[in-house]
């Protein structure tokens, strides 16, 4: 567990650090300002609203490695989130 955490954390520093890198991986021109809205998103623990925007991006490049990552990312802090007793986030 403290592994994924430490990746988590150093992909979303990383991200932080280099957001254009980020989006180098969107080729649609679509998928780019939704990929920079979730990462925004995700950076203020918005996690349900920048699942939603990762998804989009997903289902315009399937292939999208970045918003595979914190999709499953994001999963996985909501359902923490819910097993400590939280309530689900707002979207």
């Amino acid at each position: 567990m403290k592994t994924t955490r430490r990746l988590v954390l150093l992909v979303f520093a990383l991200g932080l650090m280099m957001p254009s890198a980020l989006c180098l991986a969107a080729s649609d021109a679509r998928a780019k300002p939704l990929l920079e809205e979730a990462l925004h998103l995700y950076s203020e623990r918005q996690y349900v609203r920048a699942l939603d925007l990762f998804k989009q991006v997903q289902r315009l490049e399937p292939d999208n490695k970045t918003a595979e990552e914190y999709v499953k990312s994001c999963e996985q802090r909501i359902l923490e989130w819910e097993t400590q007793g939280g309530e689900r986030p707002q979207s």
